[in-house]
């Protein structure tokens, strides 16, 4: 029996303007959306997949240590 130990990593993008980074990388790189979340105060996070990678655009916060 085979055992697959394969691992995945997801990256993050920590970003000022999620509006401006998801535009740029779907003209530059056509990623399929996987999840689009448009916050009430205009905050955007997103999962883009390339291939077979997948990213996240994540709205710099206070919360997150950058």
């Amino acid at each position: 029996m085979t055992q697959n130990n394969t691992i995945n990593i997801t990256h993050f993008l920590i970003l000022d303007d999620g509006k401006k980074a998801l535009d740029f990388y779907v003209s530059a790189f056509g990623p399929t959306e996987k999840t689009k979340h448009e916050l009430p105060d205009g905050k955007l996070n997103a999962e883009l997949i390339i291939g077979n990678a997948s990213f996240l655009l994540v709205m710099k916060s206070r919360n997150l240590a950058t």
